[in-house]
This record gives structure tokens, sequence and C-alpha cells, in this order.
């Protein structure tokens, strides 16, 4: 049973009492509106106070809704925006700023192997058996 689905594309983590953004689902308001970051506090969410709530899955109760709703989330920059942007200054560290973010349905199908992307073997795995001959002249210790 899904309680309307639909939010601003993003999930949370709680570490020393404080809820922060931790994840942007790809496509969500988070990620293209790039008003929100990893590492962004979560200080408030409507006019709820988020430090006494313990379990994410209230959290993300505040946070969801319908599809095409807005929330409005109050939310302390991180020291650094690391994971935003190449590092971008973050000037408004410390300071609380309210973001009005609109719900939508950030469906992320499991990633499949796509062509160019997992790791690429080095041999074909045909019919020679053995180690790949490499210049150093070492064996590999076996157990």
């Amino acid at each position: 049973g899904s309680t309307g689905g639909a939010g601003p594309g993003f999930t949370c983590r709680r570490e020393g009492g404080r809820w922060f953004v931790s994840r942007l689902k790809r496509g969500g308001f988070a990620e293209t509106s790039r008003q929100i970051d990893v590492g962004d506090e979560i200080v408030r969410v409507g006019s709820t106070p988020v430090a006494a709530i313990v379990d994410e899955r209230e959290i993300a109760s505040l946070v969801a809704g319908p599809a095409g709703s807005t929330v409005q989330l109050h939310l302390r920059a991180s020291i650094t925006s690391r994971e935003s942007g190449g590092g971008r200054p973050s000037s408004g560290a410390g300071q609380i700023r309210v973001v009005v973010a609109t719900r939508s349905r950030t469906i992320e199908p499991p990633t499949p192997p796509t062509s160019g992307g997992g790791p690429i073997p080095l041999s074909g795995g045909g019919s020679g058996s053995g180690p790949i001959p490499t210049s150093g002249g070492g064996s590999a210790a076996s157990s």
C-alpha cells in the first residue's frame, strides 16, 4: 500500500540526532532544481520540526504526498557541498533556507547492465588456462 508515493526526490539519513539529505534521486525535483544538496540538514518539513523524529518512515510521510503538490522544506546548507557541483562555494553554510519542492514520482528502476558500464573482462576466457603473463616475473602465492 502506497500513501501518496510522490516526493521531492531525495533520501535522508539520521546522524547525531539530525536529519540530512543523503542522496538525490535521478530526475527528481532535488536533482533537477539544484536547490537541494547532498549533506543539507533537514530542519523542518512544513511547520513540523524534525529533530525529535527518529523513524525514517515518519519523516518520509511528512515529505511525501500527491504528485504535483508542493512541500516546504527548511534546510541548513552543509559546511561543504562536496557532492554537488564540484565543491561550489558554500557562502550560505549554516543558514536556513526555505525550498518549496514539487513532489513527483521518481521511480528508479534497478540499473541494468548497459554497454560501457561495468567491468570489462581483460581476457575472453577462451581455451587458454593459467595467469596472463606479465613483465615482472613474480608468481602469485597459492594457499
